[in-house]
Parts: structure tokens; sequence; C-alpha cells
């Protein structure tokens, strides 16, 4: 660091320690400002930066790194949202009492492969799209650095059903009309659209004859690397780790007009 780091104040607190700096050095570090780093305030006060600092300590026997999992809890932070909704599209059963819970618990164990492993690095956030249209996006957090770095398995076909009864805890368990399709991570085209891009272009790289000199040696390999997500099933879509992909659910598809991208 060029950075003379002096610790203002510094907690430790719950396996978190907490240190504020002061920008500042005393001499020029020859990285052409033409003089030392010397940020202060409207008072001649240094500026200074709050930051904090987990360290995680484990056993890769016996545990997993929090790394990822931590950095989706500071990243992305749970979120509420409002949306207003026209009186007539508030559905109303008169034949439940209104003691009875209009939601239903939903059991994220009946749409995984593997429930252990999908706690500690799986993800899902859900997202309303328009009347009957839900946006899910998957993840898997698991890092290739880690000794374990699990594929997750989901079943977006039970998941979808399992949406819909949590929803609908006065319907039973009727069939479910509902569509599944495969979005960009940004849910502005159909998965087969960006696919289609990717192979219109023809990036030429330097080590493509080494690449292609390994996979033809290779049969496993190149079987992995030719693998692309309409290989997969939606009651087995499969997460690598570090992956994402996002789904749109459309529930009563004949009834209710379609998304449009």
């Amino acid at each position: 660091m060029n950075e003379r780091s002096q610790a203002g104040s510094a907690t430790l607190q719950k396996g978190m320690i907490e240190l504020i700096h002061n920008r500042r050095l005393l001499f020029d570090d020859d990285r052409g400002v033409g003089e030392a780093l010397n940020e202060t305030d409207a008072e001649g006060f240094g500026m200074k930066v709050n930051a904090r600092y987990w360290l995680n300590i484990f056993d890769l026997k016996h545990g997993y790194s929090a790394q990822r999992p931590l950095q989706n809890y500071l990243d992305k932070p749970h979120s509420l949202f409002f949306a207003k909704i026209k009186k007539d599209d508030i559905p109303v059963h008169k034949e439940i009492a209104s003691s009875q819970p209009t939601m239903a618990p939903l059991n994220m164990v009946d749409f995984v492969d593997d429930w252990k492993m999908f706690q500690l690095f799986g993800r899902v956030v859900m997202f309303p799209l328009q009347k009957d249209v839900l946006l899910v996006r998957v993840q898997n957090s698991a890092d290739k650095f880690d000794m374990v770095a699990p594929e997750l398995t989901v079943d977006m076909q039970k998941m979808a059903q399992g949406l819909w009864y949590s929803a609908n805890p006065q319907a039973g368990k009727q069939e479910v009309n509902a569509t599944i399709q495969e979005v960009s991570l940004s849910a502005n085209m159909p998965e087969e659209e960006v696919m289609a891009r990717r192979e219109s272009m023809k990036w030429k790289g330097q080590d493509d004859e080494l690449i292609k000199e390994k996979l033809e040696k290779d049969a496993t390999l190149k079987a992995v690397y030719e693998t692309t997500h309409a290989d997969d099933l939606m009651s087995e879509i499969t997460l690598v780790p570090q992956a994402i992909r996002a789904f749109v659910i459309s529930y009563n598809p004949s009834e209710s007009p379609a998304f449009v991208f």
C-alpha cells in the first residue's frame, strides 16, 4: 500500500475489526501527483475512510470458506419493494376463514438436489414482472479456490409449482399451468438469443489452437467446454461455481398477456 494507514480507532467485536484511516502520506510517492497525498476536509482534518475487515478461520477438512456468502450478504442486502395493485386484481376467497393465512410457507429443500450444499452456497432472488409473471434468479456462490466447490442442481418445474401452491393455498394440489423460460441476467432477452449472438461473434484468440489441441485429446474436457445452458432440462438446472442464471415463470399463460422483452 502506498497510503499510510493511521488507525483513528480500532475495535474487535464478534470477529470484526473496524479501522478508520486517514489517507495521508509524508512524502510524494512518485505516482505523478508531484506532492504528498494529503486529503483533508473543510476543517483541515484528514479525510477518513470507514472500513470493516473479516477474518475467516476454518479447517478445510471440516468447514467451508465464508468469503462468498459474506460478500453476497454485504453487496446484496435484503430489499423490500411495494407495488400498487388494482382492486379488481385482488383475489377474494369467501370460503376461506379470515383467520387462515393467505400465504403458505415455501420449502426450498423440495427443489434442490443437495440441500446441505444449497444452504451453504445457494441463493434465490425473486421479483414480480407483471401479473402472473415472476423473475427468478438462482446462484451458486461457491468459488473454485475453495476445496469444496460443488455444482448445484435446481428443479425449476417443482419450484414453479411450489411458488403457486405457496401463494394459493386454497387451490390445494391442482395442476399448475406455468411456462418457464431462461433469460439473460438482465432479463431483456431470451437465453436462446443470447447464445445465438455469442455464436455470431467470431472472436479469435492467441490460444485458440492450443485449446483446440487440448480438447481433441480429452473427450471429457471437450464435453464440459462445449456444454451450454440449452443442454439442461428445466427439472435439472445446473449451477457451476460462481454461476448465476435467470428464469421467467409465467402462470396461466393463456389468460395473461405474454411478457415482452
